[in-house]
């Protein structure tokens, strides 16, 4: 009797276990990624970008129910001789918003509240190995191989069971490539920018420095920065300004909400204006073939606004 009293309660655990579908993606969740240009001897500049996401609330966009995803980010350029001494860019906010299908076990974003901004494909946990991800890539678009998943793994994370998908860069074999079911990627949450080995620089690799949700902190032991919703009131009643496609080979369009903005200058990472013009409506196509490849910051202004955002050209 008892034998099959241990194999019920047995069965009711693992019951249990597997009706757990592993979601992070909830209020107070912060995500801490570094984000870093590797080095090459003769170059001027490399950039280096902390950006921490959090989710903090809930909106509704065509009666689709989505978490507000922030994103607080700080750019640093690194000079180097006979350049001019390095520079760190503000904190800037951004607010995209995902939703979780705990069904499909799928993760989408969009990128503003349009009626007719496309949803876009995040996560899919359904895959196997020898699957591609669907995340893009983040600064480098030449990543696509290191996008197939070389290995899937069962952990336990945060007390839950949940699959370990990784998508190590041969021949580097580099296990710091890898997305966590509910949770998200090692290397960028809405974008793909993995770790290499590089021998050559110029390109840009993410880590993960911490994740947290609620009490839990991975990895064990790491320091996850508090998240300060500076401005996130005013944020939600901002004007929302899109770059696309980023990176660019010269030729992309802004999209806004406040017919408003008029002017548009590109500032290189000098400071120097290289590029300016008038816009008259909330969506225009900027042509900027003329100017070499690299990073650029783009500002939008009206009367009483100015919205920077960093621009890459390939």
């Amino acid at each position: 009797m008892k034998k099959y009293l241990f194999l019920f309660i047995g069965i009711l655990f693992f019951v249990n276990v597997k009706a757990q579908v592993p979601n992070f993606f909830v209020d107070g969740s912060v995500w801490s990624y570094y984000t870093q240009e590797s080095y090459e001897p003769n170059m001027c500049t490399t950039q280096n970008t902390l950006e921490n996401d959090s989710i903090q609330g809930d909106t509704v966009i065509n009666s689709i129910s989505y978490k507000k995803l922030f994103a607080l980010s700080q750019v640093s350029i690194q000079t180097y001789y006979p350049c001019y001494n390095g520079t760190t860019y503000p904190v800037g906010t951004t607010l995209k918003f995902i939703r979780y299908d705990t069904v499909t076990r799928k993760l989408f974003m969009k990128n503003d509240t349009g009626t007719y901004v496309p949803e876009i494909l995040l996560y899919n946990f359904n895959l196997i190995a020898g699957d591609t991800i669907p995340l893009i890539p983040g600064y480098n678009s030449g990543f696509s191989g290191c996008r197939i998943i070389d290995s899937v793994k069962s952990i336990i994370f945060f007390g839950i069971p949940v699959r370990k998908f990784y998508m190590p860069y041969m021949p580097s074999n580099h296990q710091g490539n890898y997305i966590i079911e509910g949770m998200g990627g090692s290397n960028g949450l809405t974008f793909f920018q993995p770790q290499m080995i590089l021998s050559s620089g110029g390109y840009y690799l993410t880590s993960l420095n911490c994740f947290k949700s609620g009490n839990n902190v991975y990895p064990n032991g790491a320091s996850c920065p508090s998240f300060i919703p500076v401005g996130i009131q005013e944020l939600q009643n901002k004007t929302t300004l899109e770059l696309s496609p980023n990176p660019n080979n010269g030729s992309f369009t802004i999209t806004s909400n406040n017919p408003q903005l008029k002017t548009i200058h590109i500032y290189n990472v000098l400071g120097e204006e290289v590029f300016h013009s008038e816009i008259n409506n909330t969506k225009s196509e900027i042509i900027t073939n003329n100017l070499p490849t690299g990073i650029y910051f783009v500002k939008v202004s009206s009367e009483k606004e100015v919205l920077t955002k960093m621009m890459v050209k390939e």
